[in-house]
């Protein structure tokens, strides 16, 4: 689901935006302006339980210009819970509300906040909420696949206004032997497979480098490929992570 454009005047007792059990949602290019709000201190937008691979490229939060909202901009976890897992932010710009949090990650897994982050107040994080990247990444949380299992979901769309370069990683969330199993990465417009590569033995938690790539125009959606030809080992869920170099 892809959240494109709009506005909304005021706030409620509760949330401004709230997610739950949802999985690929994105904002691109949205703006919203809080005029007032009935609660000042509940998080514009809310991340609640199982919300997978949150896209926030091009968003900007406009908060009342007397300060008086004091809650979190962006909350991404939820009590001790897990809130939000996979998530990547640029292109976000929030204004006035300094009194608050402006992102808070706490409970939340594999946040990765990019290039042009303009916000009033802190940031707020935990040891398992993710790193701040100084450039681009967008990244992906696939569910498990079992026996012959496929997919292909869109990992991430290229910003940079000439040819990017750009890195693929895979991180794997069990220790399973792969071998003779491959993740492709393709592009959307052309159909053409940028890189093929070959799985062995993954390790849980450790990153594997699949390949860069260059010459992808701005603009262009790349999309990883899955597929466990003939075997009967579960496929389990995988982070696909694109740095744009």
């Amino acid at each position: 689901m892809q959240y494109i454009a709009g506005s909304l005047d005021g706030l409620p007792a509760s949330f401004g935006i709230y997610l739950r059990n949802v999985t690929s949602f994105s904002f691109r290019d949205t703006y919203f302006e809080i005029y007032d709000a009935d609660s000042n201190t509940a998080p514009y937008l809310q991340c609640g339980d199982q919300v997978l691979n949150l896209a926030i490229d091009g968003l900007d939060l406009i908060f009342p210009t007397d300060n008086s909202y004091t809650g979190s901009a962006i909350k991404l976890g939820v009590g001790v819970g897990v809130g939000a897992v996979g998530v990547g932010i640029s292109n976000l710009r929030q204004y006035n509300g300094n009194a608050g949090v402006s992102i808070d990650a706490t409970n939340a897994l594999e946040v990765d906040i990019g290039v042009n982050v303009r916000v009033s107040s802190t940031i707020v994080g935990d040891v398992g909420a993710g790193v701040i990247q100084p450039s681009t990444q967008s990244s992906i949380l696939t569910p498990e696949l079992l026996t012959t299992d496929e997919i292909t979901v869109a990992v991430g769309r290229t910003k940079r206004a000439g040819y990017s370069r750009l890195k693929i990683l895979a991180n794997f969330s069990d220790t399973v032997d792969l071998t003779g199993r491959f993740i492709r990465i393709i592009r959307e417009d052309t159909g053409a497979i940028e890189l093929n590569y070959a799985l062995g033995a993954m390790t849980a938690g450790v990153t594997v480098d699949v390949g860069n790539i260059t010459g992808i125009p701005s603009g262009t959606t790349l999309k990883a490929y899955m597929y466990k030809v003939g075997s009967s080992i579960t496929w389990p869920p995988t982070t696909i992570m694109m740095l744009e170099l």
